[in-house]
């Protein structure tokens, strides 16, 4: 036996009994199974003795001649492996301490430089995360009030990661937690869904059950964005000038005759207008033009797409959980299967501009691109129609065209524009269309929340872009490592 999916196996037994000349029985616990053997029992025993070390070097022989035993024996659960990863689970706790505590500097020192009243309005944000009961709850209080855009999804995302990254969730509390005790602000012991509360200094196991991980099964690398993002998402709503623009759009009036999915789309695309009359659709396309930002530009919109595409299968992966129309599901599942592995495409564009595989890999998005990928994903598992209207963000609205499209670097035009050809050539700007052609009826609450959804990710599909163009026009590197903007220059990039 290779034992090929284990790093030290071992015969997992207490003892080895020899029952007759032909015959052994291993015990473990309450557990027990007998063997019969081929020639002598006693040297099997020994072999098998040998086979209780992990280091037992009759591993790397194979099993010393009883791999067929050492199989039946795998397959029944008498197999363990020694190897805790002892290295890898430090290394990943080292990660997550290091993550926590730059997190924690950058939290403490936002909150010394901004100044009032955003200073209180951020303590504000970062007392209500780290309760850890979901933010959404402490919105309508008066500590509280939050309906501006990245208040709102930083209350959305953050309550969806309690389910689809606790890991993130748990770290986030427990960073909003300790930087409230160091700016004399402590919140005092909570209990939530997760059991006792993160952050809870009191109880030593409470820090310690977040630094220790979930299941072993999370991504390092996305844990530590999100929490970046959730931090800046909390400057940003604190700096907040203004409601978000869905609030300005009339709600739809209910519809007598009923509304069919296309009408639905319409209706949406027509309260889009009065959202983008708002924004500076033009922010990122000068700044791709411009000699001095084009390169810097470029090469941003294509290290957040890289992010964006490798998260949004996933995103389809949420809507299809839901019990949807079996027409529906089909064309979900043949979007997914379109867009599955498109996330090569940029980052084939993204070397082609200079950048390195661990650039791309290693690199901070800036918050409200970041906060994209995870809003659609809670929006998906959320609301499945406010997905079908948001495809039409995702793909580009009928009168716009999609960030990518418009980057031009002469010398790399097929790297540039394969994403966008197999687009076209998909008619992916047409799925919603033929997503929502499907759906006979939509009721008008079912609208009504879509529609809001709908217009708060348009909106930070558009600012996000803004602020990329704005951060490409000035000095700050490319591409962004973590924690590099400071909270002041984080709200200038994103005012207005």
């Amino acid at each position: 036996m290779s034992a090929p999916y284990y790093v030290r196996p071992f015969l997992d037994v207490e003892r080895i009994e020899l029952v007759d000349p032909v015959t052994l029985r291993l015990h473990a616990g309450a557990r027990s199974i007998e063997l019969s053997v081929a020639g002598s029992a006693q040297d099997a025993r020994a072999s098998l003795e040998a086979l209780r070390s992990p280091a037992g070097f009759a591993w790397d022989a194979g099993g010393g001649g009883l791999a067929p035993v050492l199989q039946a024996l795998e397959t029944r659960g008498w197999i363990g492996d020694a190897d805790a990863r002892d290295e890898t689970v430090a290394h990943e706790r080292e990660q997550r301490e290091t993550l926590v505590a730059g997190a924690l500097r950058w939290a403490t020192r936002a909150a010394h430089d901004l100044g009032e009243p955003v200073r209180a309005r951020f303590v504000a944000r970062l007392r209500a995360l780290a309760t850890g009961v979901p933010l959404g709850e402490h919105l309508a209080g008066e500590e509280l009030a939050g309906d501006d855009m990245p208040t709102l999804v930083l209350a959305e995302i953050s309550t969806h990661w309690r389910r689809t990254s606790p890991l993130a969730a748990r770290l986030l509390a427990l960073v909003a937690r300790r930087a409230c005790a160091a700016l004399g602000t402590p919140v005092p012991e909570a209990f939530d869904a997760f059991g006792p509360l993160v952050g809870g200094d009191a109880s030593a196991a409470s820090p310690q059950r977040a630094l220790a991980g979930e299941s072993g099964l999370d991504d390092l690398r996305d844990v530590a964005r999100q929490v970046e993002t959730a931090l800046e998402l909390a400057v940003l709503g604190a700096a907040a000038e203004r409601r978000a623009l869905a609030f300005g759009v009339p709600e739809p009036a209910p519809a007598a005759a009923g509304r069919t999915g296309i009408a639905a789309l319409v209706g949406a695309e027509r309260a889009a207008d009065a959202v983008l009359a708002e924004l500076d659709l033009d922010a990122l396309g000068r700044a791709l033009a411009e000699p001095h930002s084009a390169e810097r530009a470029a090469k941003l919109v294509f290290l957040h797409q890289c992010v964006v595409t490798e998260r949004y299968p996933e995103v389809i992966m949420a809507f299809l959980a839901h019990r949807l129309r079996r027409d529906v599901r089909a064309l979900g599942y043949r979007y997914f299967f379109e867009e599955y592995g498109h996330d090569a495409h940029e980052r084939e564009a993204a070397r082609a501009l200079g950048l390195r595989d661990e650039q791309i890999e290693s690199f901070a998005p800036l918050p409200l691109l970041g906060a994209y990928p995870e809003l659609l994903a809670a929006y998906a598992a959320r609301d499945p129609l406010a997905f079908c209207l948001c495809v039409t963000v995702a793909e580009g609205l009928p009168h716009s065209a999609k960030a990518a499209r418009l980057v031009r670097a002469p010398g790399f035009e097929a790297e540039l524009n394969a994403h966008a050809e197999i687009d076209v050539e998909l008619d992916h700007a047409s799925f919603t269309r033929r997503l929502l052609s499907l759906v006979p009826a939509v009721g008008d609450e079912a609208y009504r929340l879509a529609l809001r959804r709908f217009l708060i990710v348009l909106e930070l599909s558009q600012r996000s872009w803004v602020s990329l163009a704005r951060y490409a026009g000035g000095r700050g590197p490319v591409p962004p490592p973590p924690f590099a903007i400071s909270a002041p220059e984080l709200a200038a990039l994103h005012r207005g």
